[in-house]
């Protein structure tokens, strides 16, 4: 999301910006899948496809297609004699489409479009960038760009949104909006299955994909799903809870800090833990029975890191009536005992209780409050990819 953010302050201060995306990495790469990089025609860059040589050769390509105002697909060999010779030995090859995005109003409000629905826990279920280029040579010209949003039924996507200079129109499904990415294509003679296709296998895998739609493939459309970012609600924000919303915030989740204490929501307060300032906050009235203003996105995370057990207890009780994908708490084995018996009398099964992670975090003897918020976003990255995977 970051990378998207910059890119739309760049494009609006009328600088063209180019754009990497990993769209295939087999083997030990260095970054999976849907890893963004931008660049200027400076060579300043936001986001990264893995550092070293891969991203050195990958900016090169990004300024060549600034200066040509042309796209590129780079495959670059990380078991090469090139890669070994720099001390890049991972392994495997990584596929990178690159872009080149004018500064124009239109392009602005599209990756604008895409950083929204990257911050957004809510609404449709599958949203797209999708960028259609014409083999011209070498290289290929760029036809149009759209910003596709879907919904999904039984598991398949259904309605299409799709957002242009045209404004919003509706369509049916993936294949009805094949056909109005088309329209900006012109007479080109174009099969438009492959894109309904690549669409569901992108927002399966939550990976880009690639899909040749023209005859003998000279129309290349990247599918870019736009994957949002895992709503975080941090019961607490005392010295652990302010350092959890910080380091979620820059490993790409989006934290909430919860808590009735207003002194401990000030921005001069959060600004002790540099990011957690940037932190969503909801003050409450109290913990028993004040948290139902709370309206979190559906598969969202729950960190209980309350100043005691009665609180831990009512956030405890609420984040397991809500659709969490994670539920985690502080606390010694004493503690736990105590609120899972409470929560018990209450109705509460035991095999519910079971999924909560208490004590919460990785096993790495944390001890200051920044180490404990190592273990714990450390337990969120690993739920996040197993969720993914």
């Amino acid at each position: 999301m970051k990378t998207y953010r910059t890119m739309v302050a760049w494009l609006t201060e009328g600088r063209p910006t180019a754009l990497a995306s990993v769209v295939s990495n087999n083997g030990a790469g260095p970054r999976k899948a849907g890893a963004r990089l931008a660049v200027t025609r400076t060579g300043e860059t936001a986001g990264s496809v893995g550092g070293g040589l891969l991203e050195a050769a990958v900016v090169r390509t990004a300024r060549q297609c600034l200066a040509d105002d042309a796209s590129a697909l780079l495959d670059y060999d990380l078991d090469g004699s090139d890669a070994a010779k720099n001390g890049m030995v991972c392994g495997g090859c990584a596929r990178l489409f690159v872009e080149s995005v004018r500064p124009h109003p239109n392009e602005s409000a599209l990756f604008e479009n895409a950083t929204n629905s990257l911050c957004n826990g809510n609404g449709c279920a599958a949203p797209f960038l999708v960028s259609a280029y014409r083999a011209m040579g070498q290289s290929r010209s760029r036809l149009g760009r759209l910003h596709l949003a879907t919904e999904q039924v039984g598991g398949k996507l259904s309605q299409v949104r799709v957002y242009s200079r045209l404004g919003g129109v509706l369509a049916r499904d993936a294949a009805e909006a094949a056909g109005l990415l088309a329209q900006p294509l012109g007479d080109a003679k174009l099969h438009l299955d492959p894109l309904a296709a690549a669409m569901e296998e992108s927002a399966a895998a939550q990976e880009p994909r690639l899909a040749a739609i023209g005859d003998d493939g000279d129309v290349l459309l990247c599918i870019t799903p736009l994957v949002r970012r895992k709503h975080v609600y941090i019961f607490g924000a005392g010295h652990v809870g302010r350092e959890v919303a910080a380091l979620a915030g820059r490993c790409d989740f989006e934290p909430h800090l919860v808590d009735d204490r207003p002194e401990f929501l000030t921005d001069s307060w959060l600004a002790e833990a540099p990011g957690a300032e940037r932190a969503v906050t909801h003050l409450i009235g109290n913990w028993d029975g004040a948290l139902s203003c709370l309206m979190p996105p559906e598969h969202s995370y729950m960190v209980i890191v309350t100043r005691g057990y009665r609180n831990d207890e009512a956030a405890l009780d609420w984040s397991l009536r809500a659709d969490a994908a994670y539920i985690g708490m502080i606390g010694s084995a004493r503690k736990r005992e105590l609120v899972y018996d409470a929560l018990a009398q209450r109705g509460i099964p035991d095999d519910i209780l079971a999924d909560v992670s208490s004590p919460i975090g990785l096993p790495i003897n944390a001890d200051t409050p920044q180490e404990i918020a190592v273990a714990i976003v450390a337990e969120l990255i690993a739920r996040r990819a197993q969720a993914t995977a």
